[in-house]
């Protein structure tokens, strides 16, 4: 999938100029999505997930300068932000990957 071009299209943007930026967004969502579910062939992401990219990725976008922050308050506007970006997705990926049927390698140790 083109992520790039549809998160242009979702902030509204025409030009080049933040591709980098953007591409570096795109990236770290991929990865961290990909951490939060099984392995995957290849490490792609499977279509059904693939609309979590382009909507964390806008709402990395649009957060540039308030990283960390929790709130945020300009000329009368105030934002909120979540304190993760993917806990709006967390049913519909435990819907599609039931943490019963995920294979869990570790251990346990008591001493």
């Amino acid at each position: 999938m083109d992520y790039l071009k549809k998160v242009k299209t979702r902030i509204g943007l025409t030009d080049d100029l933040q591709d980098e930026q953007l591409k570096t967004i795109i990236e770290n969502v991929e990865a961290e999505l990909l951490s939060r579910i099984p392995k995957q062939p290849d490490d792609v992401i499977p279509s059904e997930l693939e609309f979590i990219v382009i909507e964390v990725s806008s709402k990395r976008y649009n957060r540039i300068g308030a990283e960390g922050m929790t709130s945020e308050s300009v000329d009368g506007r105030s934002n909120s932000f979540e304190a993760n970006d993917f806990d709006a997705y967390d049913k519909i990926i435990d819907a599609l990957f039931p943490v019963d049927t995920l294979e869990r390698k570790g251990g346990i140790r008591f001493y």
